[in-house]
């Protein structure tokens, strides 16, 4: 089982620093870091990419006093990174049991239609595990989006499979993104493009490929002779 990447949770605003340490915890595996100068990271993109190498992670978050940013990296350069703004947010919910830290849960994404922010979301939240039980997952990240904006929250899951929101909830819009070319983000999930060996296959099933040979000399080549 390989190793579950680290996250870099990076504290830009005292606006948004309880609600993201909520979200550090339950996200476990993180480091909490304090940078009151990251004020863009699109714009500082150098400065996350240093972080990520010093501290050997791949993942980021951070919370603005107006935006949450998160990205990750390959090969110490940002590959992929998401701009939201944030339009509302609860860190819990009034009635309801505060949700325990260090427990397994799954991720629900809904209506997402971009692979390439779903693959974000899931490598950001995953927890890598070698053996799975399904009875005993109690929680859910459930993320939505409706017509550009989205809800990202954290549910209990009930003994009848209803879901409870549990908080934190987050309710943010797409303002910016930056993804990577293809090429790159085929190597950052480890897909290396099969050589064309010009072999194909007929309606039998038979091989049939061009092989390429140098040039002979038709009189250094032995026949077997015939008796007439």
């Amino acid at each position: 089982m390989s190793k579950r990447n680290n996250l870099i949770s990076i504290v830009t605003s005292k606006k948004h620093k309880e609600i993201q340490n909520i979200f550090t915890k339950i996200r476990a595996n993180s480091i909490i870091l304090n940078r009151e100068r990251l004020t863009d990271p699109f714009k500082q993109y150098n400065l996350i990419e240093k972080i990520l190498k010093t501290h050997e992670a791949k993942l980021f978050i951070t919370f603005t006093s107006s935006h949450i940013i998160l990205g990750r990296s390959f090969n110490n350069e940002i590959i992929d990174m998401l701009k939201f703004k944030i339009k509302h947010y609860e860190k819990s919910f009034k009635g309801t049991v505060s949700a325990e830290l260090n427990m397994k849960y799954t991720i629900l994404l809904i209506n997402i239609n971009d692979k390439r922010i779903e693959n974000l979301f899931i490598d950001l939240l995953n927890m890598k595990s070698s053996k799975i039980c399904l009875q005993n997952i109690k929680y859910t990240w459930v993320i939505t989006n409706i017509k550009g904006i989205f809800i990202i929250k954290y549910c209990r899951i009930l003994e009848n499979n209803d879901l409870e929101d549990v908080g934190p909830c987050f309710e943010l819009e797409l303002e910016d993104k930056y993804h990577c070319t293809e090429e790159t983000y085929k190597k950052s999930l480890g897909k290396i493009e099969k050589k064309n060996k010009n072999i194909t296959k007929n309606q039998f099933n038979d091989e049939i490929g061009i092989l390429h040979i140098d040039k002979q000399d038709l009189r250094e080549i032995k026949t077997r002779k015939y008796k007439k």
